[in-house]
């Protein structure tokens, strides 16, 4: 059985008078994808900005790999190997896609390990073969397909050799043609041992892809277990649906 590689203990998130997370502990298993469900202003995405070290919590710890990394800065949290993206895509525009992809290998956790010029550019090139982007890299990203720019993005975060990789709905605005590649992407990324954490308003892509899951609502988990269990707990069904939807699971 592996390891737990990430752990937050009663994280908490205030901005006001409003809790957006509220004592939020998690363990996560390291190799497995951990998904997040939850209504808009379930706290989900707060969650994400906290972990990846957008703004440290209110309250809380955050543990990675046996370590306190709660108020580290979103610079050092992707150097220890955990990285994320976002709901809307941001590229830098004004570069080619190559170039998009060379700005992550020349932070400090990619520069040891690629030395040289042609390091670089052999890794950009079996990255960009391995995302499906390859015949873009020359192009801007501005005039892309939403479609191939959520591809560059996930390709832009895969670049920093992640251990732990965030994903806040990469679905997003995609149509059923373009959902496929990625989740492709996202699979094969998986099956390297990696460890996943999605946030996906798509459910049918959502639970395909998804081995646990974790419910929140109002900032509080709500539920967690195996997709069956989720999708036919009274909870998560009424946050969802409303009030008095509960009644209807399983009819």
């Amino acid at each position: 059985m592996n390891d737990v590689i990430l752990t937050t203990v009663d994280l908490t998130k205030r901005f006001g008078g409003l809790t957006a997370v509220d004592k939020v502990s998690i363990e996560v298993i390291e190799g497995e994808i951990l998904g997040i469900l939850g209504p808009n202003g379930a706290g989900k995405t707060t969650l994400f900005n906290i972990l990846s070290g957008y703004f440290g919590p209110t309250e809380g710890a955050f543990i990675y790999k046996g370590r306190d990394i709660t108020r580290l800065s979103s610079e050092k949290i992707a150097s220890l190997g955990i990285v994320r993206t976002y709901q809307i895509v941001r590229l830098f525009d004004k570069l080619t896609v190559y170039e998009n992809l060379l700005i992550p290998c020349l932070s400090p956790r990619m520069s040891a390990k690629l030395k040289d010029k042609k390091s670089r550019e052999n890794y950009i090139e079996n990255l960009a073969e391995e995302v499906g982007i390859s015949e873009f890299l020359d192009l801007h990203t501005q005039g892309l397909s939403h479609g191939v720019r959520k591809l560059v993005e996930f390709g832009r975060a895969l670049a920093n050799d992640p251990d732990v990789l965030l994903l806040d709905e990469p679905f997003s605005g995609l149509n059923p043609v373009e959902v496929e590649p990625l989740a492709n992407v996202i699979r094969n990324f998986h099956k390297k041992g990696n460890t996943i954490l999605i946030i996906e308003h798509k459910l049918r892509e959502f639970m395909k892809l998804v081995e646990r899951v974790i419910a929140m609502d109002r900032g509080k988990i709500i539920a967690s277990g195996s997709v069956k269990e989720i999708s036919e707990n009274p909870l998560v069904v009424e946050a969802y649906l409303g009030k008095g939807a509960s009644r209807f699971v399983g009819a």
